[in-house]
C-alpha cells in the first residue's frame, strides 16, 4: 500500500461520507493498476454523493479495463447526463458500447463526442470518426461508413497520440495505400511504439477484412494479438474479437 493510499484511508476513517476523498482514493488505486479496488472506491463515493460525475466517469473507464462493458455504458450514460460537455463521457461511452456490441448507442455517443471536441478545440475527434466507420461497417451500413470518413483528410489537425487513428481513416479513404500504411521503423521512434503498432496492425487487418482479403486480415490480427504488451488497449481487444469471430 502506498503512503498516499494509507493517508487517504486514514482521512476517510475520520470523514467516511466525503465523496471527494473516495474519488481521490480511487484515482490512487488507478495509478497502481488496482482496478477492482478503484471501482470499489468510486462506488463508495457514489453511495455518499450519487451525483458525483467524476466517480461515474472514472468508474466507467475502469469497467472498460475490467471488460465489464455494459456496466461502463451505464456509468457513462449517467455521467453524460450530469456533464454533457465532458467529451470523455461521450467518447468512452461509445467505446464501451462498441465493445459491448451496443451499436445503436455508439451511433448516438460518438457524434456527441465529435461535437464536444470540435467546440473545445480538442484534436482527438478523428478517433471518433474511426470508431464510427468500424461501427457502420460492422452493422452493414457501408454508405454511412464511407460518408463519415470524408470528415478527415491529410490536413486535418491531430494530436500525436491519435495519429494512428488518422492514418487508419486515411487508409479507409484510399488516401494511404495499404502497402504503404505500416511504417514499422517510424513507429519505433514514437513514445508508445507497441501500442501504436497494435492499433495500426488492427486497422490494416480490418481494412483487408472489409475488402474480402481474409488471410491477410487474420495474419495481422494475430500479430497484434501476439504483441507482448498493451493487452488492455482497445485495438488489442478488437483484434482478439475479430479472430474469435473468424474461428481463429
Amino acid at each position: 500500500m502506498s503512503e498516499k493510499i494509507a493517508e487517504l484511508k486514514a482521512q476517510i476513517e475520520k470523514d467516511p461520507k466525503n465523496d471527494k476523498l473516495w474519488y481521490q482514493l480511487g484515482m490512487e488505486y488507478v495509478a497502481e493498476d488496482a482496478f477492482e479496488e478503484a471501482v470499489d472506491a468510486f462506488s463508495n463515493g457514489l453511495i455518499h454523493n450519487p451525483f458525483n460525475k467524476d466517480c461515474y466517469r472514472e468508474r466507467g473507464r475502469k469497467y472498460i479495463s475490467l471488460q465489464k462493458y455494459a456496466h461502463a455504458v451505464a456509468d457513462f450514460t449517467i455521467a453524460s447526463r450530469l456533464d454533457p460537455y465532458d467529451n470523455e463521457n461521450w467518447y468512452y461511452q461509445g467505446v464501451a458500447a462498441h465493445l459491448a456490441e451496443m451499436y445503436d448507442r455508439c451511433i448516438e455517443a460518438f457524434p456527441r463526442a465529435i461535437e464536444c471536441m470540435k467546440k473545445q478545440g480538442v484534436d482527438e475527434w478523428l478517433a471518433c470518426v474511426d470508431w464510427l466507420w468500424l461501427t457502420y461497417q460492422t452493422i452493414g451500413e457501408k454508405e454511412k461508413a464511407e460518408e463519415i470518413i470524408t470528415l478527415v483528410d491529410e490536413n486535418t489537425p491531430c494530436i500525436p497520440r491519435s495519429l494512428s487513428y488518422k492514418r487508419r481513416v486515411l487508409l479507409y479513404r484510399g488516401i494511404v495505400k495499404p502497402e504503404e500504411f505500416l511504417d514499422r521503423e517510424a513507429l519505433k521512434k514514437t513514445d508508445r511504439p507497441e501500442l501504436y503498432l497494435i492499433s495500426e496492425l488492427f486497422g490494416l487487418g480490418n481494412y483487408y477484412l472489409v475488402n474480402g482479403e481474409r488471410e491477410k486480415a487474420v495474419a495481422l490480427f494475430k500479430e497484434a494479438r501476439d504483441v507482448p504488451n498493451w493487452h488492455s488497449s482497445f485495438a488489442y481487444r478488437l483484434a482478439c474479437k475479430r479472430l474469435a469471430a473468424l474461428g481463429e
